[in-house]
């Protein structure tokens, strides 16, 4: 029998607040708290995502431009969002790979189950990321039963945008 373990990437694999004020304080002003950015950006994504769904670069751009834009470095309409762009970059947390691939070495397929767009994750560091298996969003991951939230219509678990689950074979459930 074969034995799945999966793992969120961002936050969970790969250093997702170090990955976000990477890319956004070069653009603050000299000093900037990094601690305090991510900290409103963590706010700001929260508001964003309550709204419509967005794919999650769209979230990326909406949070990191307001967050530029309190700190008074607003983007121009037609100046490109730094977080979309830089995410390939993010990097894991120091003892994830070493965990990843222990996991493989027991006997385990290990997955990534993302509500990220699926490029953003196929660009995630596969060297540093050693698994089997990258299931982004759009995708189902029909051998484990997994939903994601591009099919959900929904870039986070909230049940009234979620009302769809997915059995085995990745049929739409009602």
């Amino acid at each position: 029998m074969t034995y799945w373990i999966t793992f969120d990437c961002y936050g969970t694999l790969i250093d997702w607040e170090r990955g976000i004020t990477n890319a956004l304080l070069p653009l603050l002003p000299r000093g900037t708290d990094r601690t305090a950015v991510a900290a409103r950006y963590i706010e700001i994504e929260a508001e964003v995502e309550k709204g419509e769904y967005l794919r999650y670069r769209d979230v990326l751009d909406r949070a990191g431009r307001r967050v530029l834009a309190e700190n008074g470095r607003p983007l121009t309409d037609d100046a490109p969002s730094p977080l979309p762009s830089s995410l390939p970059s993010w990097l894991p947390f120091e003892e994830v790979p070493e965990a990843l691939a222990e996991l493989r070495h027991r006997g385990y397929r290990v997955a990534i189950l993302s509500n990220v767009d699926r490029d953003l994750v196929a660009a995630s560091p596969k060297t540093a990321l050693p698994v089997s298996a990258r299931v982004p969003h759009g995708r189902i991951a029909a051998s484990i039963g997994t939903v994601n939230g591009r099919s959900a219509r929904s870039s986070q678990p909230y049940p009234a945008r979620s009302p769809i689950r997915y059995d085995r074979t990745s049929q739409a459930v009602r």
